[in-house]
């Protein structure tokens, strides 16, 4: 993987490169070495090692921006990770809350069936009571003065 840090190296030793091209032509230029066909081969060299460099400024422009937008997906995922687990508790929360509330319910059904058992009780006592009142209601007409 190419890094900023190689790219930069890379525009710098191309710079390295043309200058000392530069600085050749421009001596041979001076002593009178150096034809015209020469001068302008240099130069169209320079221009071109020129446009090397702007392509990978380029790059290295483009490697900033993905290394920013890198970034900004990792936050993205932290932020998504942070609420996946928020909810993930709230989801515990509620199952903790749901399961209390099943005990309870349970807890209300088996006192309803306590109370109904105790109310047939107590209607079969009443109804016992009833009987004995008549029985002893039966008894007492027996000995009423009428008889």
């Amino acid at each position: 993987m190419i890094t900023a840090s190689d790219l930069m190296k890379e525009m710098i030793d191309l710079t390295q490169e043309t200058l000392v091209r530069m600085q050749d032509i421009f001596k041979k230029a001076q002593s009178g070495e150096a034809s015209l066909a020469l001068m302008s081969e240099a130069m169209g060299t320079i221009a071109k090692s020129s446009g090397e460099i702007n392509g990978i400024s380029a790059i290295s422009d483009t490697v900033k921006r993905q290394a920013e937008e890198n970034n900004k997906a990792g936050e993205g995922g932290n932020a998504v990770s942070l609420l996946s687990e928020q909810i993930k508790i709230a989801m515990n929360e509620q199952k903790s809350a749901i399961s209390e509330i099943a005990k309870t319910v349970s807890s209300i059904n088996e006192l309803a069936q306590e109370n109904t058992a105790k109310g047939l009780d107590i209607t079969e006592t009443s109804r016992a009571l009833v009987g004995k009142v008549q029985s002893i209601n039966k008894e007492i007409d027996g000995f009423s003065p009428e008889t």
